[in-house]
């Protein structure tokens, strides 16, 4: 990009060009391997299905502290690892 447009008047202008050329490729480039959106929408998107999925887990926790529990059980959120498992490693991890 530098070498095509150049002479540059002033280093302004090249760094405005840079600025130019970033905001493109972050908000209007279409990528084919995330379903051709800009990548700062995909971006937006992965933050928002954490939020909900943080305010999921909050909600989890709310309903555990209202019976009493203190510490929501991890069996709870993940499988419990099958006695024949245990059997062939010895260990739980």
């Amino acid at each position: 990009m530098i070498h095509r447009r150049a002479p540059w008047k002033t280093k302004e202008a090249v760094e405005f060009a840079t600025l130019v050329r970033v905001s493109w490729f972050n908000h209007y480039r279409l990528l084919q391997p995330i379903g051709y959106i800009p990548p700062a929408e995909a971006e937006a998107n992965y933050y928002r299905q954490l939020a909900s999925q943080t305010a999921t887990m909050v909600a989890l926790t709310g309903l555990h502290q209202s019976r009493g529990d203190s510490v929501p059980r991890l069996s709870e959120f993940y499988p419990q690892p099958s006695s024949s498992f245990l059997k062939c490693t010895g260990t739980p991890f």
